[in-house]
């Protein structure tokens, strides 16, 4: 009997260990991971769910590429930053108005000293690489909101208390054996919520920041791929969108952000060149210190059908940028300028509507860039217009002189068809009258020559009756004459 339940215990292990393998394991009440599909769901513990969220991400990170965390609705609370290295995968919520991640109101945020060195900066959330698979890490439908959280020593180009970092890049302590990193990114359907700091940093958040420049104590390489971050919200925020280093596409479409520091900044720390961007139809509301867009170095690229309301700084502004469209934004109420071009050439700056600005149109004068049917106007004391501008002007001046010359030079050309119709008509007439002429001539002509022959005629009649008439004056003299000889003979006799 005891070797058969040792037997029946053998067999049940097994059968235990199988269905650990077949059946999602549950390391808690609070989270399951099924392991064929790589996926992890969270539920909301009601208390601090950090440890939960960073078992979830380090056990599908275990699992491989192509990974899944999800939460569930509800409100999840978060007590201590959660870094999380070489995930490929998807991070979503239930949706904006039905998962949110919070943490609970502190003082001060805590600055971690994680593995890799990231020591720089406060974050919520660090994504980093230390190989050179390609990844896409894509986050979507949930809210993000900070409470409290100041950082001391958080440099001016955050802008920001506190961090909600996206950062990307291959970590590598060596730089001899850096090189580009595909990576690629989306945001959408998020919502990010700070508060207000102080009037310095201003709020105490930042949402979205993507790099691949060398930052404190990591080396990290300049990222190619494509990034989209579209059709998302933020009220409170410091930078909202910054890309650092990025040599691919960058998609930022659909977005409203309100109560910002600045709404889109890429920086470059080495590369000649950023990659392309494509900015459009996006919102960014009371830019309390700089400006709303704000691009370097990023050639080919179309900003077009964006909405700044409000800024501290200016709208949009271009250094160092070639070959960029710049189309039907709707820019007002900014303190400096409302579009500004810096040693940039070759841009198409076209149908903007550009009003209530301290300066609206500005261009420094050292790119040939074309301005075209922007509607603008300044009200500042001193009306700047830029020299493209008023070479526009010179230019629509010349258009008016030329359309002027145009309408005159019309009025001849109708009056000169008018005399040319009137002249045809003569020739016409005079054709007409030159015909009727010539069958005068001809019939003249006909006259002519039966006067001629009859003439011919009377010639040949009077030749002969002269002959005639000769003939008898002759015969009539001879008479006389031999007449005469008879009657001189005959008195002689």
């Amino acid at each position: 009997m005891r070797k058969v339940s040792y037997a029946n215990l053998v067999v049940l292990l097994l059968v235990a260990t199988v269905l650990q393998t077949l059946i999602p394991a549950a390391y808690s009440e609070h989270l399951d991971y099924d392991p064929v599909a790589n996926k992890c769901i969270v539920y909301p513990t009601g208390g601090d769910d950090t440890s939960n969220l960073q078992e979830a991400f380090d056990t599908v990170v275990a699992g491989g590429l192509g990974g899944e965390v999800q939460l569930l609705e509800g409100v999840y609370t978060i007590s201590a930053p959660i870094v999380v290295v070489n995930f490929d995968g998807w991070f979503h919520g239930a949706g904006k108005e039905k998962t949110l991640l919070e943490n609970e109101y502190t003082e001060s945020w805590p600055r971690p000293d994680n593995e890799a060195g990231w020591t720089g900066f406060s974050y919520i959330f660090l994504f980093y690489q230390t190989n050179d698979v390609p990844k896409t890490l894509r986050f979507s439908d949930m809210s993000i909101k900070i409470h409290g959280c100041s950082v001391e020593n958080i440099d001016f180009m955050n802008a920001t208390m506190i961090q909600i970092f996206i950062v990307l890049g291959k970590v590598d302590g060596d730089s001899e054996n850096l090189y580009e990193s595909e990576i690629n990114t989306v945001f959408e359907r998020m919502h990010f919520e700070g508060e207000v700091v102080d009037a310095w940093h201003t709020y105490n958040m930042s949402p979205i920041f993507v790099s691949g420049e060398q930052l404190p104590n990591i080396l990290f390489k300049p990222l190619s791929g494509t990034h989209i971050i579209d059709n998302c919200t933020g009220i409170n925020a410091g930078g909202v969108i910054r890309y650092d280093t990025m040599t691919g596409h960058v998609i930022v479409t659909n977005n409203d952000f309100r109560n910002i520091t600045f709404g889109l900044w890429p920086r470059n720390a080495n590369m000649p060149k950023f990659g392309t961007y494509f900015i459009c139809n996006n919102r960014f509301t009371n830019c309390r210190m700089m400006d709303a867009i704000m691009l370097t170095r990023i050639d080919n690229s179309i900003i077009k059908n964006n909405v700044i309301d409000g800024s501290l700084g200016g709208g949009i502004s271009i250094s160092g940028s070639d070959h960029n469209h710049i189309q039907g934004n709707n820019i007002t109420n900014c303190d400096i300028t409302g579009i500004r071009l810096d040693n940039s050439d070759n841009n198409v700056i076209f149908d903007n509507y550009v009003k209530g600005n301290g300066m609206d149109l500005v261009w420094d004068g050292y790119g040939d860039n074309l301005w075209m049917r922007n509607e603008f106007d300044t009200v500042s004391d001193t009306d700047i217009i830029d020299s493209n501008e008023a070479a526009r002007r010179d230019l629509e001046e010349q258009l008016k002189e030329v359309d002027a010359e145009k309408e005159s030079l019309q009025e001849e050309l109708e009056s000169a068809s008018t005399v040319l119709s009137d002249l045809e008509s003569e020739l016409e007439e005079a054709s007409t009258s030159m015909s009727s002429l010539e069958d005068e001539l001809s019939s003249v002509h006909s006259d002519i020559d039966v006067l001629q022959d009859q003439v011919e005629s009377l010639e040949d009649e009077v030749a002969s009756r002269l002959t005639y008439t000769t003939s008898g004056i002759i015969a009539i003299i001879a008479a006389i004459i031999f007449g005469v000889i008879g009657f001189l003979a005959a008195k002689r006799t």
